[in-house]
């Protein structure tokens, strides 16, 4: 066949253009996967019930649709401990509702006969904490959240019968989640946390034989806060609080110390570290509302108190000075610090820790009465062999072993022969992860083991207010070793310089 050539004019051509377009745009198995559009960012896990009270074993898990559009749910996946598919028969989840799930619908049911159940998920929560992920129709991961049964998160989700409520903006972090103000749990609505008197624990002292302790409580309010009928305990759920008596306030903007003379029933804080608890009475009835705050083994002379951090969150420090009725002191950290933490390198590289000896001595790793008990890093799982030290001023690598031998980590980034380095075969979390640099601080009576002191502690996030070094070729480098190490300001970015 001969095609003969001809002009075509300017706007025959645009409608072919647009034709063209269309027939390409056009998709004949119908809409486009939810996972390839903007669902992913309209969902949110906005209420989880992990752990009843007692012997409760009814879960839930609530999904929320946080735009003004509807959102197919149709095929999406929830993956973790527990497992769930939504059908094809999925309905459309309408702007600003609710999806619930549950370990056991015949069970929800008698509990909110009037909130409708959208499935039974396979699997348990688990009460100590793990991972939950929804995923897209083409496993495309859209959330990750994480929960936990430990301080700081909420102490009445850990068996005190509330739910964990969202209010944040990272669903992976302990500031983002409170307890609900509902005993049992407030599925398919919308919840709030439950009433924040702005009363916390603040600072600790733990009293013994030969030194008196206090506890500090704050408030953060403008008013007085009358706390009387409220419980201190140092365990969860409580047993033998003290109560506190009636007239007992603290000041606005201000604090109450209370001395360890005044303690009552089994509430009294260990020197060798532990944690105290603040639960809040209403009328005789506990509410959701608690101040948890857990403090490692301390020196004599010694307190643990709470660091306000820039983003807003907060950390436990043990204190460089003692500070009661008065705002708390910069942490004292050391002599040990973690000033360099390469938690997600690129495929040519390797993941490490970088440990500096900030002091003028030589910090021997192993307690001088006991060779048994030495340094470990938490996070990383390390326990440094016994009689290893660090000269003044010396930095140490850690790398993980499954990546890279000793040698050859050192070649890659040219280590020098003098910088010791060890293996550890866990994993850095590529999105969120605390670090703890434990040093043996006072034996425990009664017991062969030793009560661990924090020499360094750093919490990292790979979002804002962090700097990135998320997988781009950078790690992260400290900039003030006096500082907290989960302060992200006292982080930059930078190219790997492991030992140097």
């Amino acid at each position: 066949m001969t095609v003969s050539a001809k002009k075509i004019s300017t706007q025959t051509l645009a409608l072919l253009c647009f034709l063209a377009i269309s027939l390409l745009s056009f998709n004949c198995s119908g809409p486009t996967p939810a996972s390839k559009n903007k669902d992913a960012t309209r969902l949110e896990f906005s209420e989880i019930m992990y752990q009843g009270a007692g012997n409760d074993s009814l879960e839930f898990i609530e999904l929320h649709n946080k735009s003004t559009v509807k959102v197919a749910l149709a095929g999406l996946r929830i993956t973790g401990a527990v497992s769930f598919i939504f059908s094809s028969s999925a309905v459309l989840l309408p702007a600003d509702s609710f999806a619930v799930l549950t370990n056991d619908s015949a069970l929800f049911k008698t509990r909110f006969p009037n909130v409708a159940v959208a499935g039974t998920y396979s699997g348990k929560l688990s009460n100590a904490g793990e991972s939950i992920s929804l995923l897209g129709t083409d496993s495309t991961e859209w959330l990750q959240c994480n929960y936990d049964s430990s301080i700081p998160w909420p102490t009445m989700a850990a068996g005190g019968g509330y739910a964990l409520v969202f209010t944040g903006s990272d669903c992976r972090t302990a500031s983002s989640w409170q307890a609900g103000n509902v005993l049992g749990g407030n599925p398919g609505k919308s919840d709030t946390p439950a009433q924040d008197m702005k009363i916390t624990i603040n600072e600790v002292l733990p009293g013994t034989s030969t030194q008196k302790g206090w506890l500090e409580l704050a408030n953060s309010s403008d008013s007085a806060v009358d706390i009387s009928g409220w419980y201190l305990s140092t365990v969860f759920p409580y047993t033998l609080p003290m109560t506190l008596p009636a007239g007992t306030q603290v000041p606005a903007k201000g604090y109450l110390v209370i001395s360890d003379s005044s303690y009552l029933g089994s509430f009294f804080p260990a020197i060798t570290g532990g944690s105290i608890y603040l639960i809040q009475m209403k009328n005789g009835v506990i509410t959701g509302y608690a101040s948890s705050f857990k403090y490692p083994a301390l020196a004599d002379s010694q307190s643990a108190g709470i660091t306000t951090l820039s983003d807003g969150s907060t950390s436990m420090e043990a204190l460089s000075q003692l500070t009661p009725g008065a705002a708390n002191a910069h942490p004292k950290v050391g002599p040990l610090v973690i000033s360099e933490l390469m938690y997600h390198p690129q495929d040519s590289g390797y993941e490490y820790l970088e440990i500096t000896n900030t002091s003028s001595n030589t910090v021997v790793l192993t307690d001088a009465s006991d060779a048994n008990n030495t340094w470990t890093v938490g996070g990383v799982n390390v326990a440094f062999p016994k009689g290893d030290s660090i000269v003044a001023g010396a930095k140490i690598l850690l790398i993980n072993g499954s990546d890279a031998s000793a040698k050859v980590f050192r070649q890659a980034y040219s280590v020098s022969a003098s910088v010791a380095i060890y293996e550890y075969s866990g994993k850095l979390s590529n999105s969120t992860e605390t670090v703890a640099l434990k040093m043996p601080e006072r034996a425990i009576a009664g017991s062969s083991s030793f009560a661990k002191g924090i020499s360094d502690v750093v919490t990292y996030v790979d979002t804002l207010p962090w700097p990135s070094a998320d997988g781009n070729g950078k790690s992260l480098v400290r900039k003030d070793f006096a500082t907290a190490g989960s302060e992200p300001t006292n982080w930059v970015a930078e190219t790997p310089s492991p030992g140097k």
